[in-house]
C-alpha cells in the first residue's frame, strides 16, 4: 500500500488512492475501538434489565449520540496510528465549528489538507439516520472524503451485556 506522504506529494492527487489509503487506517482503527474502546467505555446490560429508548425521538438521539461517540473514538484511534506511522507529520483535528466536515487532516503547519466527515450509522435505523445535508456546492470532490460506518448492538462475549460494534468488511 502507498504511504500517505507519497500520495500527498504529488502534484495532482489521485483521491481514491487517498481513499483507498483511509479505508486501510479506518479498518485498523475499527480493530481498536471494538476490542478496546466500546467494551471498556459503551457496555451496558441487556436490554430486559437496561432498555433503550423506544419513542421515535428519544431512539434518534440515542442513536445520534452513540454515533458521535464512535466517531470519537475511531478519530482518536486514527491520530494515534498516524502518529505512530508519521510522528508529528499530521494531526487528524476535529473542526470546531460543528458544520461541515466533521475532520481536518492537517499538517505540522496546522494547513488543512484534508476534510473528512464521518457518519457512524445504527444498523437499525432508517435512512434518515445518515442524512447528508452539505451543498454540493461546498465539497471539493479532490479534498474532501466521506467515512461511512455502519454499526448494531453485540452480545459482550462472556459476561451478560452489550456493546456496540462496528461493523467493517
Amino acid at each position: 500500500m502507498t504511504m500517505l506522504p507519497e500520495l500527498l506529494s504529488q502534484e495532482n492527487w489521485d483521491i481514491n488512492e487517498i481513499s483507498k489509503y483511509f479505508n486501510n487506517l479506518l479498518a485498523e482503527a475499527v480493530v481498536e475501538v471494538n476490542t478496546e474502546f466500546s467494551p471498556k467505555r459503551l457496555s451496558k446490560l441487556p436490554r430486559q434489565i437496561e432498555p433503550l429508548p423506544t419513542d421515535t425521538r428519544q431512539l434518534s438521539s440515542y442513536r445520534t449520540r452513540i454515533g458521535t461517540m464512535l466517531e470519537y473514538a475511531l478519530s482518536t484511534a486514527m491520530a494515534r496510528l498516524f502518529k505512530e506511522k508519521y510522528g508529528a507529520r499530521y494531526l487528524l483535528t476535529f473542526a470546531t465549528s460543528h458544520e461541515y466536515p466533521d475532520f481536518y487532516l492537517r499538517d505540522n503547519t496546522l494547513t488543512a489538507l484534508l476534510r473528512i466527515e464521518m457518519k457512524a450509522v445504527d444498523a437499525d435505523s432508517d435512512e434518515q439516520a445518515a442524512r447528508f445535508s452539505t451543498p454540493t456546492i461546498w465539497i471539493d470532490e479532490q479534498k474532501d472524503m466521506l467515512l461511512l460506518v455502519g454499526w448494531e448492538w453485540k452480545d459482550l462475549v462472556g459476561q451478560d451485556g452489550n456493546i456496540p460494534l462496528i461493523s467493517f468488511d
